[in-house]
């Protein structure tokens, strides 16, 4: 079905790729997809020439494609949600021209953890310590606008936030508007193409961009290019509805990838399966 649907939209691909942001939506929480291309223009500096936004809440699948990262942040900062859900498949290559526009732009700094030295009494060695502990700030009303949070431990970048300015949610409470930046990759270890087949049974097409040609922001892309910029976001908002935010059926078993990585989402379903076992003896 999805198959045949991405063949329709590659015939009338103009009609689905829009440069304009056309999204109005009440809903306190939004979901979407995100791949950006880029290019070498000298031996040490890229130009992100393409970012491609889809929207996961609605069956319209159209993709909004910006040519500049600040253009793609504002429209996302004038949404009235107050978190906002950004699916990426590879977060550690796509992420890094946001944190340089929103650095850049907003002077912004990261959040620090407190820490705090207290003294502790060792059981073992029957001796008084003392040992730093990590106050985190985990009330995200209290964050600064336009801070930012990364969760990023031994080389492995898992998820980031973008704190813009306070707005009231559904309930009437203030809160501080969180665009959040989460990896598929670390949840769905394989390439976007096998787990669309795997998972979808869809089959992406073979011919990519060309990544050896310089580009500028002024470059139009022909139909292929559009149709390649298009099916990527198309395949990962499914793979996305399916897996993470939808959920799906294993024999009698509801499964949903609501973890950080593949791994502890393994623990987490092996644990439910024990728990399981055991009042089902």
């Amino acid at each position: 079905m999805l198959q045949e649907k991405l063949r329709k939209i590659e015939e009338n691909i103009d009609e689905h790729l829009l440069e304009k942001f056309f999204l109005t939506s009440f809903e306190d929480e939004l979901n979407f997809v995100l791949d950006i291309e880029a290019c070498k223009i000298k031996d040490d500096e890229m130009l992100t020439y393409s970012i491609a936004l889809m929207n996961c809440d609605d069956d319209r699948d159209i993709c909004y494609n910006y040519r500049k990262i600040e253009d793609c942040l504002s429209d996302l900062i004038n949404l009235k949600a107050t978190k906002i859900n950004i699916y990426i498949h590879n977060l550690y290559y796509d992420f890094k021209p946001f944190l340089t526009c929103w650095v850049d732009k907003f002077n912004s700094t990261p959040n620090e953890d407190k820490i705090e030295t207290k003294k502790e009494f060792n059981g073992l060695t029957r001796k008084y310590e003392y040992l730093n502990f990590i106050e985190t700030n985990k009330d995200d009303k209290n964050k600064p606008s336009f801070s930012y949070d990364v969760l990023f431990k031994k080389g492995q970048l898992y998820q980031a936030t973008f704190y813009t300015t306070p707005r009231e949610n559904k309930k009437g409470i203030e809160v501080n508007q969180r665009i959040i930046f989460k990896d598929t990759l670390k949840v769905i270890p394989y390439s976007l193409k096998k787990a669309s087949k795997d998972f979808l049974d869809l089959e992406l097409g073979k011919q990519g961009l060309d990544y050896e040609k310089k580009r500028s922001l002024k470059d139009e892309f022909t139909k292929e290019e559009k149709f390649y910029i298009y099916e990527d976001v198309f395949a990962l908002k499914y793979l996305v509805k399916k897996l993470i935010i939808d959920g799906f059926h294993i024999g009698n078993k509801f499964v949903r990838f609501d973890k950080l990585t593949n791994s502890s989402q393994s623990l987490f379903d092996y644990k439910l399966t024990l728990l399981d076992d055991f009042y089902n003896k």
